[in-house]
């Protein structure tokens, strides 16, 4: 299957009670660290604002030394 639920709980008894249901369900799961969390939040943001135009690495630079 290619889809998959990202649940982020609010407190670490919410996180208790996420894993111990998908232990019982003998779901897979993997605990993503906040970096991680950036990350993928990062990599969505790029995908939402891909143009489809390529940059020379001179442009970028040019545009940050602004």
């Amino acid at each position: 299957m290619n889809e998959a639920i990202l649940i982020q709980p609010k407190d670490k008894d919410e996180l208790a009670f996420w894993k111990e249901i998908l232990k019982r369900l003998q779901a897979k799961s993997i605990i993503l660290t906040n970096e991680d969390l950036e990350d993928f939040n990062l990599g969505l943001l790029m995908k939402e604002k891909q143009t489809g135009v390529t940059c020379t690495k001179d442009s970028i630079l040019k545009k940050l030394k602004k």
